[in-house]
């Protein structure tokens, strides 16, 4: 029998590789779902939302595989000691996906959340005996700053970080890759990731939408970015499944896979403005340095702008520095592992208009889209 602990599994990618835990899970297999939670009941209730989402695609038989524990990684003792502790000789399988993702945190907040919470599950994972894998969702943007091809190798820290997510998702690496010689580690490495891309569907609207959205509405006035730099983006379905083919084909043996859509598929800001200028029929506007606009330009617009502009200018500042990027996120490891398969990133320009017509339907997320499809369930 094998069970798996997940954690994370309310958020974008975790619901997805729940679900697909779920799909592929054995007559016996369990999947404990880490929730935070003010009560047991309130744990169940979290976890029946995410099985219960229309994207899911789950049957009821496939949903009863799965359970809630109430509990925090960022807790001593992961904040359930007494029901951990019964669960320890059981658990086979850990995918650690939690993580706080907010960029303004200040480095305490985000470290708390991010490396305690990585160093609590690899506690964990010590005291389980029959433990096979502990797989770690990370993010290529713990490449923080450098720029050039970036290996699927260990954190540098030489060239800083541009915000504390980017940092704290280093330093947990630095943690797993400790790990390695005692625990059965793996680390994956997504970057942007975006909706499914033969329906479109997203559970996030953050991240690459908040300024497609704006950009869409007409709100920019000029676009604060390097029209050189390059935007890597992967749809979910392809990171889905990327992940599970590698860790039902690869061992957990410290292995570091860029699940990105690799140099052959990487676009321009530039090539993303006309490709968003197309789909969304709008102008585009010219580009100005990042740095220089919200150094020279930000306290004087700030005095003529007022509400929903105002707001987008102090938003869009924490997404500059992907508007600027210089970094190549070399993929050999995941291809190896992928060949074969028929699992690959596909490019943008492919699945772009479905990502946009699902934003449309949604109006971004504020209404159900008229007959949501699940998001694809490929092998």
């Amino acid at each position: 029998m094998k069970t798996t602990l997940i954690t994370g599994a309310t958020g974008f990618l975790g619901r997805h590789l729940l679900w697909r835990l779920l799909k592929d899970a054995a007559p016996d297999d369990r999947i404990i779902a880490l929730l935070r939670a003010n009560s047991a009941e309130a744990a169940d209730r979290r976890l029946i939302h995410v099985l219960d989402d229309p994207s899911s695609g789950l049957t009821p038989s496939e949903k009863a595989a799965a359970g809630a524990l109430r509990g925090d990684v960022a807790a001593e003792a992961l904040g359930a000691a007494h029901a951990l502790t019964a669960l320890q000789p059981q658990v086979t399988h850990i995918i650690h996906c939690a993580a706080s993702v907010d960029f303004t945190l200040d480095l305490d907040a985000s470290r708390k959340i991010n490396v305690g919470g990585t160093r609590n599950m690899l506690d964990f994972a010590r005291t389980a005996p029959n433990l096979q894998r502990f797989d770690y969702i990370g993010t290529a943007f713990a490449a923080g700053a450098r720029s050039g091809t970036i290996r699927e190798t260990g954190p540098e820290f030489s060239a800083g970080f541009h915000n504390s997510y980017e940092r704290s998702k280093a330093e947990s690496e630095v943690l797993v890759r400790a790990a390695a010689p005692e625990l059965p580690t793996a680390i994956f490495r997504p970057s942007i990731i975006v909706g499914d891309s033969k329906t479109g569907v997203t559970q996030s609207f953050n991240v690459l939408y908040w300024p497609l959205k704006v950009f869409a509405r007409r709100m920019v006035l000029c676009i604060p970015a390097n029209p050189d730099g390059l935007i890597d983006i992967v749809p979910i379905d392809y990171v889905r499944d990327a992940i599970f083919h590698i860790r039902q084909s690869r061992p957990a043996d410290g292995t570091i896979y860029h699940i990105t859509c690799g140099p052959q598929n990487v676009v321009t800001v530039d090539q993303m403005v006309k490709i968003a200028a197309r789909e969304f029929n709008v102008w585009t506007p010219p580009y100005v340095s990042p740095g220089w606009t919200y150094r020279l330009l930000k306290p004087l617009l700030k005095l003529v702008l007022r509400g929903e502009r105002r707001r987008v200018l102090n938003v869009g500042e924490q997404y500059l520095p992907y508007l600027a990027h210089t970094a190549l996120f070399d993929d050999s490891n995941a291809r190896a592992a992928l060949a074969g398969s028929g699992i690959a990133a596909p490019p943008v320009e492919r699945y772009f208009s479905t990502l946009v017509a699902y934003c449309k339907d949604s109006d971004w997320g504020k209404r159900e889209p008229p007959d949501p499809a699940p998001p694809s369930q490929g092998q």
